[in-house]
């Protein structure tokens, strides 16, 4: 694997797993199918978000246990691989990445893959050419880089009464509509957590919206800023979150404020139920026939 810069990647050890699987076998017989799964579901949400927490909150002490556990897993590797798992920023600032059961590191440890860290210079005939001089013989290269992300779900060129919309004018509602921008969602996930709770909960929210309008004989819908919230500074989108694709696109895009329904909960899925159960007629969403 070549990579350019040092990764964290932490592991959930095997003997954590069987305490586990016993304690749902329990719940599983007891409570039946449907509660143990129920009951999973909402423990590793919030062991998600708490991690997520106690690594902003105490960096240097996360940095400590994620290469502590990963050096558990690496056994006499971890010294000489740990260049390459100790990055320079702190955890969460950019993406953390999850060896489920140790699986990647088992092969590093056992030596039947290696890693190297540097810059990518060129391809060759025979594999890639590094930025140090090296060169790594391969068959085949699998990329895992170049993510290009828009600022327009969908690289949409919104247009709004012969009016091309400039999104980092605009305020994000509720993390999925943008304000003055009519009949227009969009499905945005977490980063720091499974994309789909998001995407879930949006999805709902959208279909509920529809079945009203519908009720009501509205046909559009447009998120409109309040007297109160033209007072209320205006932040980036993503706050606190570095990695270069993320920084390049952010300056273009539409912004949040610092209460609902235009702020954007990045993490915090809690939030996000209070904020998605709140009633659609907020004063902030209007409607029209």
């Amino acid at each position: 694997m070549v990579q350019r810069s040092p990764t964290y990647i932490t592991t959930m050890p095997r003997f954590f797993t069987w305490p586990l699987s016993l304690f749902y076998g329990v719940v599983h017989f007891f409570l039946g199918l449907q509660t143990m799964l129920t009951f999973n579901r909402w423990a590793q949400i919030r062991f998600e978000w708490a991690f997520h927490l106690f690594c902003i909150t105490f960096p240097s002490t996360a940095k400590w246990i994620i290469w502590r556990l990963a050096a558990w897993s690496l056994g006499r590797k971890a010294k000489e691989l740990r260049p390459h798992f100790t990055p320079s920023y702190n955890p969460w600032t950019q993406r953390l990445c999850m060896d489920a059961d140790g699986d990647f590191f088992r092969v590093l440890r056992t030596g039947e893959a290696t890693v190297v860290t540097s810059a990518l210079e060129a391809f060759t005939n025979s594999g890639v050419r590094l930025a140090d001089g090296r060169e790594i013989q391969c068959d085949v290269v699998v990329t895992a880089t170049g993510l290009n992300l828009t600022t327009s779900p969908g690289k949409i060129k919104v247009v709004v009464d012969g009016e091309t919309i400039k999104m980092s004018d605009k305020v994000t509602y509720r993390g999925l509509m943008i304000s003055d921008v009519p009949n227009y969602a969009y499905i945005m996930g977490y980063i720091y957590t499974s994309w789909t709770l998001r995407a879930e909960l949006s999805f709902q929210w959208t279909f509920n919206m529809l079945n009203q309008m519908e009720k009501a004989g509205h046909t559009t819908a447009v998120a409109k800023l309040r007297p109160q919230d033209l007072k209320s500074r205006r932040r980036l989108l993503i706050e606190g979150f570095t990695p270069n694709y993320m920084t390049r696109v952010l300056n273009d895009a539409n912004r949040q404020l610092e209460e609902d329904p235009w702020q954007l909960h990045n993490q915090d899925h809690f939030a996000d139920l209070k904020c998605f159960n709140r009633s659609i007629h907020d004063g902030a969403l209007r409607f029209e026939q």
